[in-house]
């Protein structure tokens, strides 16, 4: 199932370290251009709605024979291999790493040292599923294995270029409103550009599940549902909400005395 990616752009200028100034600059002075200039400085936000979403699966099992702990985690395996494929082309990854055997040694606390008690092995599993719409039936899904650990859903974004490249050009834009406002204040105009500062503040999971307000695609505001033996699911439905991307930018300019822009 292709998942169809929207875009829902927001943007806030937020004036900073605003320079304005009609003095002649120091002879010899290297920082600044020649005056009279501006320096102005704006924030955009730019929200995607997440195209993909991944999940780390951890399993652990001891056993007093190495044996024994082998078949244990076989058996995991092949249940979560099971789990798999039923989501076929939805997974974009279904990666094994982290894999490990070795002896297991535990604290004695009556003893004041570690001892060894049997054997562990162990797996961490990385999921990655494309279709989101069936995110809830596969963490119900893994959720009735015997799993050590299960994070929580990480939502992502493939082309994140895009995104950045969408809010560095709108911060950039909305610094250069600025620049013409104060400009056209003194009677002045916009000459050459001396100098941009852009700063990268994306902010990916960090944002997710943060902002509040309306769904952000068809049916996919928090929402209860019924669950039936037929149709296996949490009570509780995951909110997928949208990865802001956040760039801020400044510019400063030569302003053209006594011109209209």
């Amino acid at each position: 199932m292709q998942y169809r990616q929207r875009l829902l752009p927001r943007m806030f200028a937020i004036p900073s370290a605003i320079l304005f100034t009609l003095l002649s600059a120091p002879a010899g002075a290297g920082s600044l251009p020649e005056a009279p200039y501006v320096s102005t400085s704006a924030e955009a936000r730019i929200e995607a709605v997440p195209d993909h979403v991944t999940l780390q699966v951890r399993v652990e099992r001891i056993a007093d024979e190495p044996d024994l702990v082998r078949q244990r985690i076989n058996a995991i395996q092949s249940e979560l291999v099971a789990v798999g494929e039923r989501y076929g082309d939805a997974l974009a990854k279904f990666d094994l790493h982290g894999f490990e055997f070795g002896a297991h040694r535990e604290y004695r606390q009556d003893m004041g040292r570690m001892v060894d008690r049997g054997f562990r092995g162990g797996f961490a599993l990385e999921i990655e599923l494309n279709d989101l719409k069936r995110l809830d039936a596969l963490l119900f899904d893994l959720s009735g294995l015997e799993l050590s650990g299960l994070g929580s859903p990480q939502f992502g974004v493939r082309d994140v270029e895009r995104y950045q490249d969408e809010a560095r050009s709108e911060a950039l834009a909305a610094a250069r409103v600025q620049a013409l406002a104060l400009a056209a204040s003194q009677g002045a105009t916009l000459g050459e550009i001396w100098g941009i500062v852009y700063l990268p503040m994306d902010r990916l999971a960090d944002q997710v599940g943060r902002d509040g307000g309306d769904a952000i695609a068809d049916g996919w505001a928090p929402r209860f549902r019924e669950a039936s033996a037929a149709d296996a699911g949490f009570v509780l439905q995951t909110r997928i909400a949208p990865i802001t991307f956040t760039a801020r930018a400044g510019v400063i300019y030569r302003i053209v005395p006594g011109a209209a822009d």
